[in-house]
């Protein structure tokens, strides 16, 4: 399976699918998972270099994507975009091993400045 830079969670297929073409009109490569169950198995046979993920979807949330990957471990990391109110949950998804929590919806220049400063450590 070839590289890809950023995986793209979201059950909301328009929105994920939006977020995947800013980053690659970046040249970044991208992959969609519809829910976290897809996610996790995206991530046995492929090392994604930035996960983007929504919290609320069906199934497993975002918050059971971030306690299963801290985990076990890995330390990829996940910047959380959410349409919840962050002043209910930045600190719950930052505590819960987020690299940085982004409200939706974003546009695609605070998109692309979150990424670049997780790349780059800015």
């Amino acid at each position: 399976m070839p590289a890809v830079d950023v995986l793209v969670i979201d059950d909301n297929r328009a929105w994920a699918s939006t977020v995947a073409e800013v980053l690659r009109r970046r040249g970044l490569s991208t992959r969609l998972a519809t829910d976290g169950h897809r996610a996790l198995k995206f991530l046995k046979r492929c090392r994604p270099k930035l996960l983007i993920s929504d919290v609320n979807m069906p199934g497993m949330d975002g918050f059971e994507i971030l306690r299963r990957l801290r985990h076990s471990g890995d330390r990829t990391p996940v910047i959380v975009l959410s349409a919840e109110d962050p002043a209910v949950v930045r600190d719950k998804v930052l505590k819960a091993g987020a690299s940085l929590f982004l409200h939706k919806p974003t546009t695609a220049h605070t998109l692309l400045q979150a990424v670049n400063s997780v790349f780059h450590g800015r």
